[in-house]
């Protein structure tokens, strides 16, 4: 691993290597978090920004959030913490304006380049009609608002700060086997949460009439799901629509794994899964909702959340 930061006064720093890495990403969570531990107390204190490269590939653009010294009887340890590039969107409030027709690149100049980041495609899709900021808005609030309306999708900012305005492509299949006919893995735990699941919606259209509406959830029945769920829908802000989403956002925790692999992978959020196991079988449909990987020494691991699609 290669690391260098930039200090308070903008130069450019090599920065020792570090004993350990540790980094977060979470896909309901705009700003990936890496914490890296250094020893020696030698890591500069004036560090802002830095950038982290394994064989000139890099894997982590950030802002350093907190520099902390522990002095113990082992001796003395600098602890870094810090988020991805998308935490200086996150920590910057937006001007309140009106904009009438953007395109996307008044919004990524004007609320993400400044901060070092770089856009994905040349792509420059208009706005049609009037967008609005409002006062208390993050600037990540306003790019993401503004992807939501144009393309119905979330942006990311990825861990090399690259914004992706129509969000994460999925372009990455990561295979885990046990029988050498994909990447080893130490752990894999399966979970089907039926605790979770919404057997039936029984809801009302309007104040006139009672709860006589009744929206069925096969899955759920079908796994010994028994939990009834009440939806009051004779406001505008209440659609019946909403009783397919209460059905299918409890149908989506359902399944889950968690798997445990001997090798660092950072950039794999979103990435699709193949698993194969002795007792499961084979296990496709997976994606990649969060991932820990790790560095200490030479030991590598990476734990990944994965939910089916």
């Amino acid at each position: 691993m290669n690391l260098t930061g930039t200090d308070v006064n903008k130069n450019t720093v090599d920065l020792p290597q570090p004993l350990s890495i540790v980094i977060n990403q979470e896909e309901k969570t705009p700003a990936d978090d890496i914490v890296m531990v250094f020893g020696g107390g030698v890591f500069p204190q004036d560090i802002i920004e830095f950038v982290l490269y394994e064989n000139q590939t890099l894997i982590f653009k950030g802002i350093a959030d907190v520099i902390k010294t522990e002095v113990t009887a082992e001796g003395v340890h600098t602890v870094v913490e810090g988020r991805s590039l998308c935490g200086r969107l996150l920590d910057n409030e937006a001007m309140p304006t009106v904009y009438n027709y953007p395109c996307e690149s008044i919004i990524f100049n004007e609320y993400a380049k400044k901060f070092g980041v770089i856009k994905s495609d040349d792509s420059d899709e208009v706005y049609r009609g009037r967008f609005a900021v409002e006062k208390g808005v993050a600037m990540w609030q306003v790019a993401e608002n503004f992807c939501k309306n144009l393309f119905g999708t979330t942006p990311r900012l990825d861990e090399t700060g690259v914004l992706h305005m129509r969000g994460m492509p999925i372009n990455q299949t990561l295979v885990f086997a046990d029988d050498g006919q994909g990447t080893a893995y130490n752990k894999l735990t399966e979970t089907k949460k039926i605790s979770g699941l919404v057997s039936s919606v029984i809801a009302r259209a309007d104040y006139g009439s009672g709860y006589i509406m009744r929206f069925d959830n096969e899955f759920a029945q079908n796994k010994g799901a028994v939990a009834v769920r009440y939806l009051d829908a004779s406001n505008e802000k209440t659609p019946i629509a909403c009783a397919d989403k209460i059905l299918e956002q409890s149908n989506s925790g359902y399944y889950g794994m968690v798997i445990e692999a001997p090798l660092f992978v950072a950039s794999s959020l979103g990435a699709s899964v193949v698993v194969k196991n002795k007792f499961l079988g084979q296990i496709e449909g997976l994606v990649v909702t969060k991932v820990k990987a790790s560095i200490t020494g030479k030991t590598e691991k990476t734990v990944l959340t994965l939910k089916k699609v």
